[in-house]
């Protein structure tokens, strides 16, 4: 009888662990979601940030303070050609291969 009281116990003991485990994972999840959540915004308020630099002067969209960010001349009437998107399927090469085809084709890659 004394074993089973004992096995009990350290059940018990056990399951506390198990749930104060369980409780300080649940906070740390929490933690890195607000994380990513407050980062996003952060990523959100540099980009809206960047669009209010955007200005158009000679038919051209231009940046005045670009951070890093590469840069490219655009025409204003400028649209992007139409390029399937890669789905993951298949061989990325390819997929590349055809995206450089399709902007050599409109004067858009940079050799």
């Amino acid at each position: 009888m004394d074993q089973q009281v004992v096995t009990t116990d350290e059940f018990t003991t056990a399951m506390a662990s198990i749930q104060e485990a369980l409780a300080s994972l649940r906070q740390e999840i929490g933690i890195v979601q607000t994380t990513i959540i407050n980062d996003a915004h952060a990523h959100m308020d540099r980009i809206e940030q960047h669009m209010r630099q955007l200005r158009v002067s000679d038919s051209s969209v231009v940046w005045d303070d670009l951070e890093g960010m590469p840069v490219a001349s655009l025409l204003a009437k400028f649209r992007m050609p139409d390029i399937e998107r890669y789905t993951g399927i298949g061989c990325p090469r390819i997929h590349l291969r055809l995206y450089s085809i399709v902007m050599r084709a409109h004067e858009l890659d940079e050799s």
